[in-house]
């Protein structure tokens, strides 16, 4: 029976569907047919990282709540990531690997953290916070291109097409407003998950207390900041909150 296996905020309903998101990355950067990297050997200092670059910022998270299952990521890695680069060199995954603080890269292993450790509570709730305010985030995109001439609202580029765009929270972040929630209402401990629901190509959390969950729409519909940004301005803001996060 397939295991659920949860990275970052997200639930996949397996390991394969893990691996097969991983590949949905590898295809977005797109590298010579016969690249001239190798990957890496384990012992391999390198100050050079192999392959290109991940500058998606929904993938930077990925690959950071990837990471986060490591066994011995507090001792190893927290602090000290500074982004990742993927490298497809013919094998049927593609390899990720970590640039670090000092410099040098090193591979990140896939199965190794996703046989780490489970979630921990904290990233459980939120991800079940963020899934139940979704609707709102799409009505504000709705709203946006619904005007003639939908611009980013930080840096005024304009965006032709959806998927031109990504949903943020200007301040105060997401991350704030749901902890400020939290400690209004009892500490996480007061917060249970809901089983999971089915929810296209990874599964959704919503929260148990359906009161609970109906007081926190209501608290983020008043509290948040939504806007709509390019996806370069979006990067550019996910990776500095992620580098504050990991400080």
């Amino acid at each position: 029976m397939p295991i659920p296996v949860t990275i970052g905020d997200r639930d996949f309903p397996s390991k394969k569907a893990v691996g097969e998101h991983c590949k949905e990355i590898g295809r977005r950067y797109p590298q010579p047919e016969a690249p001239e990297q190798e990957p890496l050997d384990d012992d391999c200092m390198t100050a050079e990282p192999p392959g290109v670059e991940v500058t998606e910022a929904e993938d930077i998270a990925f690959l950071h709540g990837l990471l986060e299952r490591h066994p011995n990521y507090a001792q190893v890695f927290a602090g000290r990531v500074q982004g990742f680069t993927v490298l497809s060199y013919g094998t049927n995954y593609p390899a990720f690997y970590i640039v670090h603080a000092t410099g040098w890269p090193s591979e990140l292993k896939r199965m190794q953290c996703i046989d780490g450790k489970p979630p921990t509570q904290h990233a459980r709730v939120k991800g079940a916070l963020r899934a139940a305010v979704g609707d709102q985030v799409t009505a504000e995109r709705t709203r946006v291109f619904g005007q003639p001439r939908p611009q980013c609202e930080v840096c005024s580029e304009e965006l032709i097409h959806h998927e031109d765009a990504e949903v943020d929270h200007a301040d105060p972040p997401f991350a704030e407003l749901a902890d400020a929630f939290i400690a209004e209402h009892g500490g996480i401990e007061q917060f249970e998950v809901a089983p999971r629901r089915r929810g296209g190509p990874h599964e959704v959390r919503l929260l148990a207390d359906e009161d609970l969950e109906v007081a926190w729409k209501g608290f983020h519909g008043e509290q948040a900041m939504l806007r709509v940004v390019c996806k370069g301005c979006h990067g550019k803001r996910t990776s500095e909150q992620s580098k504050a996060r990991r400080a």
